[in-house]
């Protein structure tokens, strides 16, 4: 104030003026400073992000694709060739990916550490290595999905395959073999496009999963407490968690029903 007062009274509002304009530029040219070095971020990222797919992940986003559908064919038998080995598909995704780690985020980089192991480690449970092998397609998939390059048609596929491997890798876990898994599997042609294509579906599954984990360490505590016979797989239990872990992608009650009809006759344990 000091020094406003001491400005001669008529050259009070040119030096006003100036000082405003000088200060707007200031801030003018720190907004446009920051708003620039935002904008070199998000280019840099996106770049990173290009590059990152098409190193680790355009190579073989189709062939996880064609995993699922050789593997799970409801008439693989008739209708896939011969010399088609899912085996090799299988490996030749796993191997891409060990070969360019480079470009994987670390939740990548983690779960191929779990398929890794088991070449040098013993796999007691008799599926853990199958069952990491569908995780690391699935979080391949979840990568490519948070990535910002792809059209709403195209997610719509990398949806729909995450969700399946999804509830592929559940089956494994759930029967403690892979080719269970697959018999079940097969019956997809049950499954709602519509409901696949959603996002909030896998969401859907995925809380399934966890709550229905709960009830399990629950149950198996009580049982241990109780030195209950009870069969833990009994055929009850195991189609009411069906129902629930598979009920997000139905669109109605019939559909589902006839799921677990086909569930219940490849499923040996009955």
């Amino acid at each position: 104030m000091e020094i406003l007062n001491s400005i001669p009274a008529e050259l009070q509002p040119a030096v006003l003026t100036a000082a405003a304009t000088l200060l707007g530029a200031f801030i003018g040219a720190c907004f446009a400073q920051f708003y620039s070095h935002l904008l070199a971020q998000r280019r840099e990222k996106k770049n990173s992000q290009r590059i990152n797919y098409q190193k680790l992940y355009a190579p073989i986003l189709i062939k996880t694709f064609i995993y699922y559908d050789v593997s799970t064919h409801f008439r693989k038998d008739h209708d896939i060739f011969p010399d088609v080995d899912e085996n090799e598909i299988l490996q030749q995704i796993i191997e891409h990916i060990g070969e360019n780690l480079m470009y994987a985020p670390p939740s990548l980089i983690s779960t191929y550490y779990k398929v890794e192991r088991y070449k040098y480690e013993d796999d007691a449970s008799g599926f853990m290595k199958d069952d990491s092998k569908l995780l690391l397609i699935e979080q391949l998939l979840n990568e490519i999905y948070i990535m910002k390059i792809f059209s709403k048609t195209n997610k719509k596929q990398v949806t729909r395959y995450r969700t399946l491997y999804h509830l592929y890798g559940i089956l494994t876990a759930e029967f403690g073999d892979v080719m269970i898994a697959k018999e079940i599997m097969s019956y997809d042609f049950t499954f709602s496009n519509k409901k696949l294509n959603k996002t909030f579906t896998y969401y859907r599954c995925k809380f399934h999963e966890w709550n229905l984990s709960l009830i399990s360490e629950r149950m198996i505590k009580l049982l241990k407490k109780t030195n209950s016979g009870i069969d833990y797989i009994s055929k009850e239990y195991t189609e009411k968690r069906m129902r629930k872990l598979f009920w997000p992608v139905f669109d109605d009650q019939d559909s589902l029903d006839k799921f677990i009809k086909y569930f219940n006759e490849s499923n040996p344990y009955y």
